[in-house]
C-alpha cells in the first residue's frame, strides 16, 4: 500500500518534475523507485525487511558501487507522514543538484 501511495505522488513528473521508474531492474535486484537523472534509488521498507538486514546491506552496497544513491524510507513514514518524507527526499535532491 505504501508503495502505491508513494508512486501516486511521484509518477508522471509530479514530484519536482522528475521522471521515476517503478520496480526498475538493476543487475539481479529491483529498485522500488529509480530516478536516472540523479542516479537515485528510493526503497520503501516495511515489516518484510525486518529480517533482511544483511540482504539489504549487500544490495545497497552493490547499487552504491554502481554509483547509485540509495534512500530508504519506512512504510509507516509513507503511510502517516508522506509530505515529510517527500520533503526529506526533495532536500537530498537539492543537495545533489548543488554537486552536479
Amino acid at each position: 500500500m505504501a508503495e502505491a501511495l508513494f508512486w501516486n505522488e511521484i509518477k508522471d513528473g509530479k514530484f519536482l518534475g522528475l521522471d521515476f521508474d517503478r520496480q526498475k531492474q538493476i543487475g539481479s535486484y529491483f529498485a522500488d523507485f529509480y530516478c536516472a537523472e540523479f542516479n537515485l534509488v528510493i526503497e520503501i521498507d516495511g515489516s518484510s525487511h525486518d529480517d533482511k538486514c544483511e540482504y539489504d546491506k549487500r544490495r545497497d552496497k552493490y547499487m552504491e558501487n554502481l554509483g547509485l544513491h540509495v534512500i530508504r524510507i519506512s512504510d509507516d513514514g509513507i503511510k502517516h507522514h508522506i509530505e515529510m518524507e517527500l520533503e526529506y527526499i526533495a532536500a537530498i535532491i537539492r543537495e545533489m543538484k548543488k554537486i552536479k
